[in-house]
């Protein structure tokens, strides 16, 4: 709904629910989202401008919720961030959060990469993935249990590098 759409406005409501990067939101309009990915519970939106590359984090917290306009809102007084497109299925995302214990980030890749090591270390699956792959390729089959690969335990840090 939002791949390929071009930002041209976003409203920030409660500059506090923007942790990080605040200074940095003129650059993104008119930047295109490129992948909206999942780390944990946040929602990470990749947008390109040029060649340069962005992201708003959204850190949903207990209660946070990202929502397109065709999502009915009981407390309007809870959308906290409004960011509108041109050119995407959906004109608008917002950020719903009525505790409010969640914020947005806007990072530049570098910062992104600190975000997610300092709040979540490896996404399981991501390691998982990696470490079948790389097995089965120097070793063949691997032998699994319901627990864990076999023989993964000893060298599993060096997979989230």
């Amino acid at each position: 709904a939002l791949i390929g759409a071009r930002l041209t406005d976003c409203w920030v409501g409660r500059k506090d629910m923007v942790r990080e990067g605040i200074t940095s939101r003129s650059w993104y309009t008119g930047a295109v989202v490129q992948q909206v990915q999942r780390h944990g519970k946040s929602v990470a939106i990749r947008f390109v401008k040029g060649q340069a590359v962005r992201y708003v984090v959204a850190e949903l917290g207990m209660t946070g919720l990202l929502l397109f306009p065709s999502v009915q809102i009981r407390h309007p007084q809870h959308v906290h961030v409004r960011m509108t497109f041109s050119g995407g299925r959906e004109p608008e995302v917002r950020y719903w959060n009525p505790r409010r214990f969640g914020r947005l980030s806007l990072l530049d890749q570098e910062g992104l990469d600190r975000y997610v090591a300092r709040r979540f270390g490896c996404d399981p699956l991501t390691v998982v993935g990696r470490f079948l792959s790389a097995h089965q390729e120097s070793a063949g089959p691997v032998e699994t249990t319901a627990h864990a690969p076999a023989g993964c335990c000893r060298d599993w840090e060096h997979l989230c590098e």
